[in-house]
């Protein structure tokens, strides 16, 4: 039980590449709708052991300074990964430029967080910061929630909700 926080936390590096593997291989799957549900439900669970790998670690009182440089590494990898999916899939109208913008503040912080464990000092997660990746786990459950609403368009060919202003096939929104 004493490694469960970090097992936690790795598990969503586990978690990004099996989902971005089955939002890039949509044409292996014969029912879009059931390959949603399941990446979203996969999505969910990699999300709630943000949660869950914080409450471990505090109720078994197995804080560690690798915890807690591995777990916002973590989110930052799973939240900057998927939206680059998004982006690179087309299939929500997400802008370039604003994922480009998440994706250097995130690596920025992490530099800075690295520089502090040089110095032998850990930057702890401060409330607004969980806040803010709380909100990004849920602006990316909405695009999820997209993602679901064109898969329904995609199995059911009478299905009027396939206009959602999305980038057309090989075109990236940039603004």
């Amino acid at each position: 039980m004493r490694f469960l926080p970090n097992v936690l936390s790795f598990s969503r590096l586990f978690f990004l590449p099996l989902l971005l593997w089955m939002l890039f291989h949509e044409q292996l799957f014969e029912h879009q709708v059931a390959r949603v549900l399941a990446m979203a439900a996969i999505y969910v669970v990699a999300s709630l052991t943000d949660y869950y790998d914080g409450y471990f670690s505090r109720r078994l009182g197995h804080v560690s300074r690798f915890g807690e440089f591995l777990d916002p590494l973590a989110d930052k990898i799973m939240i900057s990964g998927m939206y680059l999916g998004f982006l690179f899939v087309k299939c929500v109208p997400l802008p370039a430029v604003l994922i480009l913008a998440i994706i250097v503040r995130e690596v920025l912080i992490t530099a800075l967080r690295v520089w502090a464990l040089s110095k032998r000092t850990v930057m702890k997660t401060e409330m607004h910061g969980k806040l803010k990746t709380t909100m990004q786990f849920i602006s990316q459950g909405v695009i999820w929630g997209v993602i679901f609403i064109f898969a329904l368009a995609a199995d059911n060919p009478g299905f009027k909700g396939s206009s959602l202003g999305a980038a057309p096939p090989g075109e990236v929104l940039l603004a």
